[in-house]
């Protein structure tokens, strides 16, 4: 059957050509992709908009300064809270801790970005945006009017994809919602659809670690699940991304939560079906393996590698261009070329993504993935590398 794209209403500058034949593309892989993206924002957008549908009803209830002044005091008291759980957990993280703190601490919790998220929400509530919100109106400079996937990291777009606005508004509406209900004495559980959302997450906490009066901040958790009433954790905003997705969360099984978070690896471990969850580590080291490349290739009869050398195959590139193609996976890690200027210990970063197709004889590579460098880039989206970059070793896999 013959794949239509709606009229791309979002400005991809020259990266448009490739992102529309990207949704005209024939492999399957790079269909599944852009139809989970699609999903996502799909998901997000309505919970959006049942929040502000939640938030309307307090209108005509409330005192915009007695709200305005009650939202400012709850953030600067979950900046106290959310800062000393996080020296808790970093605390209770290192090697001389008992071991039930040192397992159970995931990278998504030790890795939060409750700072940088309560800073973006409480400039975001200034009173003009605040009124906004409470009228059914989006903040100045918002718009969520997209119908394709965004790039990760543009900043000339008011779209509220593909960088923080996103999270600071959902923790904004979040904020406002539990405010409007306190003060117009209504009872509101934020956190009952945490299990079906795309816009919040449940990151448990170790067993027995209980921060001090952590109760009383707004991301607190602690509700049945399955029959378990001690079920305690933490709720986080989000727009996607999470350091280590879900990597050693049990509430969702092995293949985790419909919409929940992703890292970019976690993300093409479960698209392309591995049964094991890989780094870009591994991937390095699949790619040694396989091009016969000197540097570290990790231990013998690791399982993930072995995983990844049996699904892919390393793609010797000689011109960009021909040779990489939509549906393949690139894999960056990033060097200190001081230090190993070789390349060949495991480098000190990494990202991994869906390739979509190339542009300037190739040297530059739009992918779609997992991304996040608070407040200019975070998100389910596309994004722009070069294919030579000073100090990083592209590999292509497929």
């Amino acid at each position: 059957m013959k794949r239509t794209l709606e009229k791309i209403d979002y400005d991809y500058g020259k990266a448009k050509d490739v992102i529309e034949q990207a949704y005209l593309s024939n492999e399957a892989v790079v269909q599944n992709a852009l139809k989970q993206e699609s999903a996502t924002r799909t998901r997000e957008d309505q919970e959006l908009h049942g929040l502000y549908e939640d938030i309307i009803k307090f209108q005509e209830e409330i005192d915009y300064e007695v709200i305005f002044t009650e939202i400012q005091n709850q953030i600067d008291l979950d900046f106290k809270l959310t800062e000393a759980l996080n020296e808790g957990l970093k605390n209770a993280n290192g090697h001389d801790k008992p071991d039930f703190v040192q397992n159970q601490v995931t990278w998504s919790l030790k890795t939060n970005k409750f700072k940088e998220m309560l800073e973006g929400a409480k400039q975001l509530l200034n009173m003009k945006n605040l009124s906004n919100i409470l009228e059914d109106r989006l903040p100045e400079d918002y718009s969520m009017n997209i119908k394709t996937a965004p790039i990760c990291g543009e900043s000339s777009n008011t779209a509220i994809y593909g960088n923080s606005k996103a999270t600071y508004l959902k923790t904004a509406l979040f904020y406002t919602k539990k405010v409007a209900s306190v003060v117009t004495n209504n009872t509101v559980k934020l956190w009952d659809a945490v299990d079906q959302s795309a816009i919040m997450h449940l990151l448990p906490l170790p067993t027995k670690y209980k921060p001090e009066n952590f109760s009383e901040c707004t991301f607190s958790y602690n509700q049945p699940y399955n029959g378990d009433a001690s079920i305690e954790g933490v709720v986080i905003p989000h727009s996607s991304y999470a350091f280590g997705g879900q990597r050693g969360e049990s509430r969702y099984g092995a293949a985790g939560k419909q919409f929940g978070t992703e890292d970019c690896s976690s993300w093409i471990a479960k698209l392309f079906g591995c049964e094991n969850q890989f780094s870009t580590v591994h991937q390095l080291y699949a790619h040694r393996k396989q091009s016969s490349s000197l540097g570290n290739v990790g231990e013998e009869g690791d399982s993930v590698v072995d995983e990844i050398n049996s699904r892919f195959n390393s793609v010797k590139v000689s011109d960009p261009q021909k040779d990489i193609k939509a549906g393949m996976v690139l894999v960056r890690r990033k060097f200190d070329m001081e230090k190993d200027p070789k390349q060949e210990g495991n480098g000190i970063g990494g990202h991994t993504a869906l390739m979509l197709g190339t542009a300037d004889n190739g040297q530059t590579i739009y992918t779609l993935g997992f991304n996040r460098n608070m407040p200019v880039k975070e998100g389910f989206g596309v994004e722009e590398f070069k294919y030579q970059d000073e100090g990083i070793k592209s590999m292509i896999m497929r």
